[in-house]
């Protein structure tokens, strides 16, 4: 994974980066920490003192590099072949979906539930309070198996 952040780094052409995340592994932290001057470099940890934050063991994370036309098609494939996978082996697994603009996330959530044919719940700003919690809470409980 440090690998692609460090590729993904190097072709971003503006003047500012932001790295987000409560689960990147050692190796992308310390790619980022080459990108970033370290005044720069705010971290924030809840972990042990002198620990690096670290992934959960319980989280999978992956990069793929896709054409920006494919990328859509790309996502739903996986999504559908995740999915359908788990269903040989019981539950299936959470998957949180992160999209950059809240306007399109509607329309993928009905997209991941139609080639998924599992509840995808849907949490952004536009949504009522009593909405969001409710994604929230068929999100953890895992009647809603994934969410945007």
């Amino acid at each position: 994974l440090g690998d692609e952040v460090r590729e993904i780094g190097q072709n971003v052409t503006q003047a500012q980066r932001f790295f987000f995340s409560a689960t990147w592994p050692r190796g992308v932290h310390r790619v980022i920490e080459e990108m970033v001057r370290p005044e720069k470099l705010i971290t924030v940890r809840i972990t042990e003192e002198n620990t690096l934050p670290g992934p959960a063991k319980a989280i999978k994370q992956e990069v793929k590099f896709v054409a920006i036309k494919r990328k859509k098609d790309s996502f739903l494939g996986w999504i559908r072949r995740v999915m359908s996978s788990a269903d040989a082996l019981g539950s299936p697994p959470r998957v949180l979906v992160f999209v950059g603009r809240r306007e399109g996330a509607d329309v993928l959530a009905r997209e991941i539930e139609r080639v998924a044919k599992k509840p995808c719940a849907v949490m952004h700003g536009d949504r009522f309070q009593a909405d969001r919690e409710a994604a929230l809470n068929a999100f953890r409980s895992g009647s809603s198996p994934v969410m945007v």
